[in-house]
């Protein structure tokens, strides 16, 4: 394996009980290693459920019920 160095971090939901940013944990810049991060997922299940970032529920309504429709999208210039 090669050795890479960059940036890495978790990212979450800005929702309740996340931090307000959506980063859960930022790894130091240029160095080498590894990131590790505990997720709940009781509170990710919460926030899926009654959050107000709701992308989880919107993703589903398009998987489901968009998928039969015909959307056009418009380019225009102004």
């Amino acid at each position: 394996m090669d050795i890479n160095f960059g940036y890495s971090a978790f990212y979450s939901t800005s929702d309740t009980n996340f931090p307000e940013d959506g980063v859960l944990a930022i790894h130091l810049e240029q160095t080498e290693g590894w990131l590790f991060q505990t997720l709940d997922f009781e509170l990710i299940q919460v926030v899926r459920e009654n959050g107000q970032v709701l992308n989880f529920k919107d993703s589903q309504n398009i998987e489901t019920n968009l998928s039969h429709q015909n959307i056009v999208i418009n380019k225009i210039s102004i």
